[in-house]
């Protein structure tokens, strides 16, 4: 074993061997980088870190004050660096699924399997899928090769296969909701396939319905917390753009909130999509509808001061992961929950529940919506929006 350190082996031995994307190597480099500068570079030398090192990084670094969630998510990463280079003193962690060496679980591209089914008959028809919903579905099917091969045919899978499979992802661990969620990607295949022919064997399993909850949205108080935020000296640092984070977030929620767009269709938007009457015009990209939608002047001039050179009106120099890292900080800021139903999404949630609570209905036009009782359902927040019921008369 080299006496590299730890950033020189992932730069120089992991990341050329293993396929990750540009996101995910930029959490690996954070944790090294945080348990670099925690014990130094000598003691993260590859050879001399111990599995110990990597639990008291992780307990130090919660006693620090770090996310619990973020902490853990880099120990995982070290492990698999440590892994990679000393796989002896580095074991698979128990509970996890045990990699099959016998090749058994790797899919089989053969006429009658599950797997020959969904390459060449259920993935192309697909093709107004995104590619997150696609790789979802095929870690379901990696996840039930894992169980019982990779070269599973239509005879062989049934109810009972995919209760045994459910029991061992319970033993495994497995969140409830991702097991529903796996069942159920991996019925829909099934059923695609018997409506094609493929199986004379439909499944029996009902399609399950979700326990919808009531839309949520910031309150005026909230909002303006959330805006008064972008102020603190947390966020004064600058952009590569040479932009402040804090303005740039300011104009950004503002925009959000008057126009109600969707987060890719408000960093899509190019100055000559900005009118002179201070409106805005964009084609939606989910719907592809064009709308027409206008800002106050406390917006205009909020996205006036983060102008930069270029075409677009909120140029964002990193990708996508580190915008939300940046906005859960303002989230924390502000004293509101940094949760994953506080992202973005709320404050188009907030613009439709505010406006219907002056104009009913609306909500959906504000949204772009073709079906008015989509925003109803999805997002108008009724404790915002919804005015006091009228009683039925008094009878006593």
């Amino acid at each position: 074993m080299s006496a590299q350190t730890l950033g020189a082996y992932f730069e120089h031995v992991y990341l050329p061997s293993v396929s990750i994307t540009p996101a995910s190597t930029y959490c690996y480099r954070a944790a090294v980088s945080a348990i670099t500068k925690l014990f130094g570079r000598k003691a993260t030398r590859v050879d001399l870190m111990l599995p110990e090192q990597l639990e008291l990084f992780r307990k130090l670094s919660i006693e620090r004050g770090l996310s619990p969630k973020t902490v853990r998510n880099w120990y995982w990463r070290l492990r698999h660096i440590m892994r990679h280079a000393r796989p002896d003193d580095f074991p698979k962690a128990c509970g996890k699924w045990q990699r099959k060496r016998d090749g058994s679980a790797k899919p089989v591209d053969a006429p009658g399997t599950v797997w020959h089914f969904y390459l060449h008959f259920y993935k192309p028809e697909r093709f107004d899928c995104s590619p997150a919903s696609l790789q979802q579905v095929e870690g379901a099917l990696h996840s039930l090769f894992r169980f019982c091969g990779g070269g599973l045919k239509f005879p062989g899978l049934c109810d009972k296969l995919l209760i045994d499979w459910c029991q061992q992802l319970v033993r495994e661990g497995k969140k409830p909701e991702t097991i529903r969620g796996y069942v159920g990607r991996i019925e829909t295949i099934w059923r695609d396939a018997y409506q094609k022919g493929a199986t004379d064997r439909e499944p029996h399993g009902r399609r399950r319905r979700r326990q919808r909850s009531l839309p949520e949205a910031w309150t005026a108080a909230e909002f303006r917390q959330l805006i008064d935020a972008t102020a603190h000296r947390d966020l004064a640092w600058k952009l590569s753009t040479g932009v402040k984070a804090g303005k740039f977030l300011r104009a950004v929620l503002l925009t959000a909130y008057d126009t109600g767009l969707r987060r890719g269709d408000i960093f899509r938007l190019r100055k000559q999509d900005l009118r002179e009457d201070g409106a805005l015009a964009i084609i939606q990209g989910k719907t592809g509808f064009a709308i027409v939608r206008g800002v106050s002047d406390v917006t205009l001039a909020a996205i006036r001061e983060v102008e930069t050179p270029g075409e677009l009106l909120f140029p964002w120099p990193h990708d996508v992961t580190h915008f939300y890292r940046v906005y859960r900080t303002l989230l924390r800021l502000a004293g509101l929950p940094a949760t994953s139903r506080n992202q973005l999404q709320k404050i188009r949630r907030t613009s439709a529940s505010h406006a219907e609570r002056v104009k009913p209905g609306a909500a959906s036009v504000l949204l772009g919506h073709r079906d008015p009782s989509m925003a109803a359902r999805h997002y108008v927040d009724p404790r915002i929006a919804a005015r006091k019921p009228e009683l039925p008369p008094a009878l006593v």
